[in-house]
Order: C-alpha cells, then sequence, then structure tokens
C-alpha cells in the first residue's frame, strides 16, 4: 500500500436551510470553501518537504478546479442523507476533508449546530462600529455575551497553522490553557514574535483608526478572506501588548458561525464562570 501523508486537508462550514431564500444554497459560501481547500492542496503539492507529499495533490487539485460543482452537489447529497434519519431540519456544522486522492480520501461529517440570525450569517456592510458600552460581567457570565481570552504561550507557525489541515494539537493546547467549553468564546493565538495571529476556530478583528482590521498570519478564514477582498476590513499587524488590558469589544468569524461580537479580557485575568 502506497504511503499517505499523517494529515488530510479540511474546511469546516455552515449548511442552514434559512441561507436558501437568499443566497439559492443552503451553504454558506461553498465556494471560498472550494477554494480554501485548493490553495491548501496546491500549496502542499509544490512544498519542498517530503512530509508534505510534493507532487502527489494533483488529483485533488484538478478535482477543484474542474468539478466545484460536482464537489457541492456531492456535499448536498450527504446532506440529504442525514436530513433522511432526521425529524427537523436544523442547520449544520459540516466538515468535510480531502486527501490526495479526492475519491478516496473524501470524509463528511456534520452534526446540528446553534441556529442564528441573517444577520450574523450574511452581515451587511459597511459593518457598525463597536458598541460604546463594555460588556456587563453578568452578560458574559449568562453566556448572552462570548468573551476571548489572549493565549499565555506563543504559537509556533508553520504550514500547518497557515493552511486547514487535520494537524490540530496547538489549537487543542490552546483551548486547553484558556479552559474553553464549545461555543462562542475564543482563546487568541500569537507568533514567536509576539503578533496575534488567529483564534483556535476563528479569525479576530479589531476596531483600529475608525475600521475594523485583521491580524496577519493564520489561517485565513473564507470569511475573513470575503471581508478583506471586499475592502470591508482591513489588515494589520497587532501585538499582544496591544490588547493586553483588554477592555474591547472584537469581531469574531468563521465558517459556520459567522461574524460575531466578543469582549476581550484582560491578559492574565480570571476568567468568567459561564453558565
Amino acid at each position: 500500500m502506497a504511503a499517505k501523508p499523517e494529515f488530510q486537508i479540511f474546511t469546516s462550514l455552515r449548511y442552514d436551510p434559512l441561507l436558501i431564500p437568499p443566497t439559492g444554497t443552503g451553504f454558506l459560501n461553498f465556494p471560498g470553501h472550494v477554494e480554501r481547500l485548493l490553495l491548501a492542496a496546491q500549496f502542499f503539492n509544490t512544498s519542498t518537504d517530503p512530509a508534505h507529499f510534493p507532487g502527489k495533490w494533483e488529483p485533488t487539485i484538478t478535482y477543484l478546479t474542474t468539478q466545484p460543482d460536482a464537489f457541492e452537489k456531492r456535499s448536498q447529497v450527504e446532506v440529504e442523507r442525514y436530513y433522511a434519519t432526521q425529524e427537523a431540519l436544523k442547520p449544520l456544522r459540516v466538515r468535510i476533508s480531502l486527501g490526495i486522492d479526492w475519491e478516496s480520501g473524501y470524509g463528511f461529517y456534520c452534526e446540528p449546530t446553534p441556529p442564528l440570525p441573517l444577520s450574523q450569517l450574511l452581515p451587511k456592510l459597511p459593518l457598525a462600529p463597536p458598541p460604546s458600552e463594555p460588556a456587563a460581567l453578568e452578560e458574559i457570565e449568562s453566556g448572552s455575551v462570548p468573551y476571548a481570552v489572549v493565549d499565555t504561550v506563543a504559537t509556533r507557525q508553520d504550514a500547518f497553522t497557515i493552511y486547514k489541515t487535520t494537524k490540530r494539537q496547538c489549537y487543542d493546547e490552546a483551548r486547553a490553557r484558556a479552559q474553553l467549553k464549545p461555543g462562542l468564546c475564543e482563546v487568541l493565538l500569537w507568533d514567536e514574535d509576539r503578533y496575534l495571529t488567529e483564534g483556535s476556530t476563528t479569525n479576530m478583528h479589531f476596531w483600529r483608526e475608525g475600521r475594523w482590521v485583521s491580524p496577519t498570519g493564520g489561517v485565513n478564514g473564507t470569511v475573513r478572506r470575503k471581508l478583506v477582498n471586499g475592502e470591508a476590513i482591513g489588515e494589520m499587524q497587532v501585538k499582544v501588548e496591544d490588547v493586553a488590558e483588554g477592555g474591547e469589544w472584537v469581531l469574531l468569524s468563521n465558517g459556520v458561525r459567522g461574524l460575531w461580537r466578543a469582549w476581550l479580557l484582560p491578559v492574565g485575568s480570571e476568567l468568567p464562570r459561564v453558565k
């Protein structure tokens, strides 16, 4: 049996019947996720690291390049197969993974995810500035307002923190240090030079100089890429020291939950007891 990489590329996205009337599909930005997978496959295919299996990703690259509609249709069939076993058509968190050979390496997983308003999934532009009022501790502890906390140690940057793959140990460790439960709360990662890069499952955006900006580095998520390409947000390097005092609203984004606000806690502060 031929050897294969010890990882797969993957993407997480939302399927939501609420999206069908305004967009014509239940998937949230499926083309953006095809692009993400394609960029990852192209990178590993031209890498000089033998562990990335350079030159072996052509079947997946060809499939994503020439058959994106078939790829979406196949994923739609998987959603319909799942819904056939359910009593209600709830929103889904979908995870699609691909290996060096898309046909044998295709993986599809989905599970229910909480309902969200369209304003969070398809935010109106231009993006509004942050609220002038701070978050109340009671709101955070009740879970009605998510919070974000800066990680306590640096995360080394490499190919697996630029492209989304199944090698996610550094993200799991960051969430464990922050004692995060599944949900909208987040831990913000930073690199060896003390620049913020991304959240464990999100991209982060800060209000600076009268507009929203996103740090460079880390995985370029589908929501972030769309906002940056549309000039709805800018890019700016942000250091840990710039946010150490916390006490500001940040925007978080990912392909499952869209775009939402969270309250940034001071570095080293006691974590709230969220109910």
